[in-house]
């Protein structure tokens, strides 16, 4: 049987789907939502573990970060297996994908539009924040 590889959207959304079985509750992630949560992970697993779950394309949009190549082709450049992951950083990655399920999509755009690595470009023409800059600002304000 072949493994299948399985990328961060792919287990935002698996994870989701255990969380809806186990409320009974129906939910999606939303487009929005799921921006949101990819800056927040991608920031956080790197600064965490010192790796890059995919290589991240945020711009600054008027909602907060957006991974410009997830919006225009629901797809991530160069993403990893979760599934090779070890079980340490699997079981912190769930954690982090169930804390940020439990906000409303409003609280996630509210939060990160205090980030300077947002702030810092949605005024600007240039509007790509750097993988470095969101490195960086989850340096500072995780640990």
């Amino acid at each position: 049987m072949m493994h299948e590889k399985k990328d961060i959207v792919q287990y935002i959304n698996e994870v989701n789907a255990g969380l809806s079985k186990e409320t009974e509750e129906s939910s999606i992630v939303s487009e929005l939502q799921m921006h949101k949560m990819l800056f927040l992970i991608y920031g956080r697993f790197y600064n965490q573990y010192n790796i890059e779950l995919w290589q991240p394309n945020f711009e600054a949009w008027k909602y907060g970060p957006v991974e410009t190549n997830y919006r225009h082709n629901l797809e991530l450049v160069k993403p990893i297996d979760i599934d090779q992951l070890s079980i340490d950083q699997k079981n912190q990655l769930k954690k982090m994908i169930i804390k940020l399920l439990g906000f409303s999509v409003w609280e996630l755009v509210d939060y990160t539009h205090t980030l300077d690595s947002w702030k810092n470009h949605y005024e600007k023409k240039d509007k790509v924040i750097s993988a470095k800059e969101i490195q960086d600002e989850f340096a500072r304000i995780f640990f």
